[in-house]
């Protein structure tokens, strides 16, 4: 047993699933606005997805692209209500 050291993966893509769950919570890529509470949501509802994959047996790799289309439809319906919102097109 070793004490005082860490694996160099240890943390990997912690980043990127802080990103998806602002942006499941609302918050846009290109910036603007986004709220605490939206943020909080969407960890919450990436967290109850994250767990469900893992129960599920998901391998690994395959949880990593899923995280990618996660964010891909996150980006996709943040866009489309907000085209509705300010009725653009």
């Amino acid at each position: 047993m070793e004490f005082g050291s860490a694996g160099a993966d240890r943390g990997l893509l912690k980043e990127f699933e802080a990103i998806i769950a602002v942006v499941i919570g609302g918050a846009l890529l290109t910036g603007g606005y986004g709220s605490v509470i939206g943020a909080a949501l969407g960890a919450l509802i990436f967290g109850v997805v994250q767990q469900g994959l893992f129960f599920a047996g998901v391998e690994s790799s395959l949880f990593r692209v899923f995280l990618g289309v996660i964010l891909l439809f996150a980006v996709i319906l943040n866009t489309y209500i907000r085209r509705i919102i300010t009725g653009e097109r």
